[in-house]
C-alpha cells in the first residue's frame, strides 16, 4: 500500500506513472499555447480586415462592395453561416434590412422590417448591448417567424454604434444606427462570447462605413441631380456666388460663349467668362453685394472667414470641403475651447459649431461668445446629432441663430443660411 502512495521523489526518474503525468503536463501547455495561438490569429484577422476597409465611400455601389467584403470576412471569422445588416430608418421608427446580406435571399429580406420593440434587433437596439442566443427557437428574445423563416439555431446581434472621440481617443459620444446579427455558428458549434467581442469591433467598422457614407452619398446625389437638371436646360445658366466664384456653368452657357464642355465649378469668373456683355451682365447683377467679381482677395477685400468647430474628423473634412468649395476662407477647431482660442486670436465672420464636443460643448462655446462684447453679433449655427426640442431650446437659449440637425443635413440649406446670416 506505502508502494502505492508513494511521492514523485520515492519514484523512479523514468517511471510509467511520472512519464505520463509529465504527458499531461505537456499536452495541456500545448493545447493552451494552441488556443492562445487561435486567438491571437483571431484578433490579426480582425485588425487586417478592419485595415482593409475603406472608412469613407462615396457612392452606393462602393459602400455596397465595402459592405460585401467586410460581410465576407465577418462570415469566416466569427464563422457564421449568415450575415445581416439592419438599419434604423427614423422616418418609420422601424429596422430595416441592408444590402447585402450573406445566407438571406432578397424575398427573405423584404420580410424582415422590424419594429423597435420586436424581437432581438429591438431589444439590442433598445438597449445597446449585444447578446449570445444558441437556443433561438426557445429564446424569449427572438421572433419566432423571423426564426422560422430564416432557420436561425443559434446567433449574436450587436448594436451599431457611432463612436466620436477626441484627439485622445476618449469617447466623447455614441449613437446607435442599427444593428449586425450573425446566424447559425458553422459545425453545429456554439457562438461564445469571444465571438461577440470580435463581432463588436467589426460592428464598429462597419457602423462607420455606414455613417460616413450616407452623409457623403446624399451630398453627392443631390449635386449631380442639381447638375444634371441645368445641363438638361437648352438656355445657357451660370451660377456665381458672391465672392465671383463659378460654382456651374452648363453646357449651353458654354456654347454661347465658344468654350469647350469643361467642369468651371471653383474658378473666378474673369478666368472662365471673357470680358464683353456676358461678364458685364453678371458683374451688373452682382453690384448690389458687397464682394467683387475678382477671386477672394485679389481686389483687396478677403473672402468672410468661418470657424468650423466639430471633434469629428470626418465631419470637420467635410464642412471644411463644403464651405472653402463656396468660396469662404475656414478655419478649424477640434473642440470648443480651441475654436475659443482661435476666436480670440482673429477675426472671425461666423461660427459653424457640433455641439457635442469635450472640453466645452457647442452650447457653452455659444454662451461665452454671447457674454464677450467684442464677438456679441458674431453670427453661430449649431450643426448637430441632438434633434430633440429641449436640445433646440438649449440651442436657442444660448443664442445661437440656427440649428440644423445632422441627419436631415442639406448642403445647400446650410449655404443659404450662412449666406443669409451674413
Amino acid at each position: 500500500m506505502s508502494d502505492t502512495v508513494a511521492s514523485d521523489h520515492n519514484e523512479a526518474p523514468e517511471s510509467p506513472r511520472r512519464l505520463r503525468r509529465e504527458l499531461e503536463h505537456y499536452r495541456s501547455v500545448v493545447e493552451e499555447m494552441t488556443r492562445r495561438i487561435h486567438s491571437l490569429e483571431d484578433e490579426l484577422e480582425t485588425a487586417t480586415t478592419m485595415a482593409e476597409v475603406t472608412s469613407v465611400v462615396v457612392t452606393r455601389p462602393e459602400l455596397r462592395n465595402t459592405l460585401a467584403r467586410l460581410i465576407k470576412k465577418v462570415a469566416m471569422i466569427i464563422q457564421a453561416e449568415k450575415v445581416l445588416l439592419m438599419i434604423h430608418q427614423p422616418e418609420i421608427n422601424m429596422l430595416t434590412p441592408l444590402p447585402p446580406a450573406m445566407g438571406v435571399t432578397q424575398e427573405q429580406s423584404s420580410q424582415l422590417t422590424v419594429g423597435l420593440e420586436d424581437g432581438v434587433a429591438g431589444w439590442v437596439f433598445r438597449n445597446r448591448e449585444s447578446v449570445v442566443y444558441n437556443d433561438a427557437l426557445n429564446d424569449p428574445r427572438t421572433s419566432k417567424e423571423i426564426v422560422s423563416l430564416l432557420a436561425i439555431r443559434n446567433g449574436i446581434t450587436v448594436p451599431l454604434v457611432i463612436k466620436q472621440r477626441d484627439e485622445e481617443e476618449r469617447l466623447v459620444d455614441e449613437r446607435v444606427i442599427g444593428v449586425m446579427h450573425v446566424f447559425n455558428k458553422r459545425f453545429d458549434e456554439d457562438f461564445s462570447t469571444e465571438d461577440m467581442r470580435l463581432l463588436e469591433m467589426l460592428a464598429e467598422q462597419a457602423a462607420a462605413v455606414i455613417s460616413n457614407a450616407q452623409l457623403y452619398i446624399q451630398l453627392t446625389e443631390e449635386k449631380e441631380e442639381l447638375q444634371d437638371a441645368f445641363a438638361s436646360i437648352h438656355v445657357g445658366v451660370i451660377v456665381v456666388n458672391r465672392h465671383g466664384i463659378v460654382r456651374l456653368l452648363n453646357p449651353a452657357a458654354a456654347e454661347m460663349l465658344t468654350m469647350p464642355a469643361d467642369d468651371y465649378s471653383g474658378q473666378p469668373l474673369p478666368n472662365v467668362v471673357p470680358p464683353g456683355e456676358v461678364h458685364d451682365l453678371v458683374k451688373s447683377a452682382l453690384k448690389g453685394t458687397s464682394r467683387s467679381l475678382s477671386a477672394p482677395g485679389e481686389a483687396g477685400e478677403a473672402p468672410p472667414a468661418i470657424l468650423v468647430a466639430e471633434d469629428s474628423i470626418t465631419s470637420r473634412a467635410l464642412l471644411k470641403n463644403i464651405l472653402t468649395a463656396a468660396g469662404y476662407a475656414v478655419h478649424t477647431a477640434a473642440d470648443g475651447r480651441e475654436a475659443w482660442e482661435t476666436l480670440s486670436r482673429g477675426e472671425i465672420s461666423l461660427v459653424v459649431s457640433d455641439v457635442e464636443m469635450p472640453g466645452m460643448n457647442g452650447f457653452e462655446l455659444t454662451s461665452k461668445i454671447r457674454s464677450e462684447e467684442r464677438l456679441s453679433d458674431l453670427p453661430v449655427i449649431l450643426v448637430t446629432s441632438l434633434e430633440s426640442a429641449e436640445d433646440r431650446e438649449r440651442g436657442v437659449v444660448a443664442g445661437a441663430d440656427a440649428y440644423i440637425v445632422k441627419s436631415g443635413f442639406d448642403q445647400g440649406a446650410l449655404l443659404d443660411v450662412i449666406r443669409r446670416l451674413l
